[in-house]
């Protein structure tokens, strides 16, 4: 389901590859320092799954938040021609995007990294959440439409 997820996110920021020439892929596993490695180069990678406390709501379930990486190397920091309107391309790409059965995506964090052998090295950060059951990810929806609904009920039994 996560590497789905990660090939989803790629497709969706894929205008990046057409318009603006950024070769995208999975972060490197072979890298030492899990930046992409080449300039132009965009990398998204898995961090962590978070879940909320379980509830009983007709079914057993949980919230969850999958979060990714998305790594941007650069040379062009000093002009800002080229990494801020990329940086702000990548949030306006991610910021809403529905991946199929999960919720819309929504930002957490962008900032510079780092430098290395004269790369600049930025990163986004994204979460998406979805609900989960025993049965697999409900439709993106979370607690709603697919768990069954109380339509009455009666605590006096008809007095």
């Amino acid at each position: 389901m996560l590497l789905a997820l990660e090939q989803e996110i790629l497709t969706q920021l894929s205008p990046l590859q057409t318009e603006d020439n950024i070769r995208l892929l999975g972060l490197p596993s072979g890298s030492s320092s899990g930046l992409p490695q080449m300039v132009g180069e965009l990398a998204i990678g898995y961090l962590q799954t978070t879940f909320s406390e379980p509830r009983r709501l007709g079914i057993y379930a949980q919230d969850l938040r999958e979060e990714f990486v998305i790594a941007l190397a650069l040379r062009d920091l000093r002009s800002h021609r080229q990494a801020y309107p990329l940086l702000q391309k990548i949030r306006l790409l991610l910021l809403g995007y529905r991946p199929s059965v999960y919720r819309p995506v929504y930002l957490l964090s962008q900032k510079f990294v780092g430098l290395q052998e004269n790369i600049w090295n930025f990163e986004t950060r994204i979460a998406i959440p979805s609900t989960i059951t025993p049965d697999g990810l409900l439709n993106g929806s979370g607690l709603g439409s697919e768990l069954p609904t109380v339509k009455e009920v009666s605590f006096w039994g008809g007095l």
